[in-house]
């Protein structure tokens, strides 16, 4: 997962909304939105079939999380490391994040994880931990709008402004229309496919050639090698019925797939 925006508590009709994009090679074998059977309950995520693991989803349980990675050369670890992807199946299935010290093991991540019945969200990150940047390890969300890509929570790279901005936008519209929750829905798939890219002058400094850094800068990536693989947008009702809807998409940026779960969130 390369970005996501999340509104938590803000409108009363959907306490909870996630839009997300999925940014990958190409040739990364993965398996689309599905569910999984898990002791007691089961999964609604995507697979990664390469190293196991995922990078959205949520247990029929309510227990939520996802991960993105954070670009940054220093917190590059071997391929021999464990896959950041088994974080976000942990948080799912154990109802928590990990701990200081097995953080350590992974190379630099943010994870969004917690709990819909009660909205009690946190956002847990690796990279102050290895870099001593003043990012906290784990700070609890407070009602808002947030977004996180491939920098720490909220920071200001264009993608993630022209996100949050978008989500706060429709949600305004929301508030003064009728539009039904299929609409809705369609509004935020759109905003995860706007394929502009920043000035220059915005440009994040992340390691990566110029080239890279400008094609990265896209909300949606069109690219042959590397890009935006999914779409995802999750949106709990008051009456905790959560709608999960993933779009996949080709090296050309062609939709390939969607798939549509819904699912009543259990205590």
């Amino acid at each position: 997962m390369c970005i996501a925006a999340l509104a938590l508590g803000v409108h009363p009709v959907f306490p909870f909304i996630c839009v997300a994009n999925r940014d990958e090679f190409h040739n990364r074998p993965t398996a689309p939105l599905q569910v999984w059977p898990v002791p007691g309950g089961f999964v609604l995520a995507g697979k990664d079939l390469q190293s196991g693991g995922s990078w959205l989803g949520l247990s029929s349980k309510g227990e939520f999380a996802l991960l993105t990675n954070v670009r940054n050369a220093a917190l590059n670890l071997p391929a021999t490391a464990p896959s950041r992807g088994e974080l976000v199946l942990s948080a799912i299935e154990n109802g928590q994040g990990p701990t200081e010290e097995m953080s350590l093991n992974y190379a630099g991540f943010n994870l969004v994880h917690g709990n819909l019945n009660t909205l009690t969200i946190h956002c847990t990150s690796n990279q102050g931990l290895k870099l001593n940047n003043g990012v906290p390890f784990s700070v609890l969300l407070e009602p808002g709008i947030y977004s996180v890509s491939n920098g720490h929570l909220g920071a200001p790279w264009p993608k993630t402004r022209r996100l949050e901005a978008g989500l706060e936008h429709q949600l305004v519209r929301l508030n003064n229309s009728n539009t039904d929750r299929r609409h809705f829905e369609q509004s935020l798939l759109e905003l995860l496919g706007h394929t502009g890219l920043a000035e220059d002058t915005e440009l994040p400094y992340t390691g990566v050639p110029h080239e890279w850094e400008k094609m990265l800068s896209a909300v949606k990536i069109v690219s042959p090698l590397y890009g935006t693989r999914s779409s995802a947008v999750i949106l709990m009702d008051t009456k905790k019925i959560v709608q999960f809807t993933e779009i996949t998409f080709n090296p050309a940026g062609d939709e390939t797939g969607r798939e549509t779960l819904q699912i009543q969130i259990t205590s």
